[in-house]
């Protein structure tokens, strides 16, 4: 997975089964106040937030979510994982489908604060660190000019490259400035 977002390389089936939201952890929001008087301004109020340091099963959980939820709405999708720990992703474009986007928006989880550059202000320094980091541990990466994500440096890539991401993301990001 890349920073900018929950997106994977590679095929997998053309129909995900339905991942349901029963046991799925969200953060609400807090309730409006009685003088409350409309929607908030916030777009992405209630949105789930992902954590940096949140395991990759919480990730998944409300990846898939959200993907269900457009799934039930006409979009394409498909699968990849291994058994109980599949990731359901668009087979689209999912702006090619406006309404179910719109239905689905509170259930798209919001990447973690500290990798978003309009709220991190290290943002590229960290971003920088991180291709650096993963580019030491053997996973050979190159980091796009605007620093909105990166791309395999090489088909040969270590078995543990999922590991080696999210460990130099998190450390790269969460160290102290």
């Amino acid at each position: 997975m890349a920073i900018s977002a929950l997106t994977a390389c590679g095929g997998g089936s053309s129909g995900a089964g339905k991942a349901g939201d029963t046991d799925v952890a969200s953060i609400s929001s807090p309730a409006a106040s009685a003088g409350s008087a409309g929607p908030s301004a916030d777009p992405d109020s209630g949105r789930p937030q992902l954590r940096l340091d949140g395991s990759e099963e919480e990730h998944r959980k409300l990846n898939n979510a959200w993907v269900s939820c457009l799934q039930d709405h006409g979009v394409k999708t498909y699968t990849k994982g291994s058994a109980g720990a599949e990731w359901i992703f668009p087979g689209v474009n999912v702006s090619d489908f406006p309404a179910s986007a719109k239905v689905c928006a509170l259930k798209q989880p919001l990447q973690p604060v500290e990798t978003d550059p309009k709220k991190n202000p290290h943002y590229a320094d960290d971003f920088r660190e991180w291709i650096r980091c993963m580019n030491s541990k053997g996973l050979k990466v190159v980091g796009l000019p605007d620093n909105a994500g990166w791309n395999y440096a090489s088909n040969n890539q270590p078995a543990n490259s999922d590991e080696i991401e999210s460990s130099c993301r998190l450390e790269a990001f969460s160290a102290k400035k």
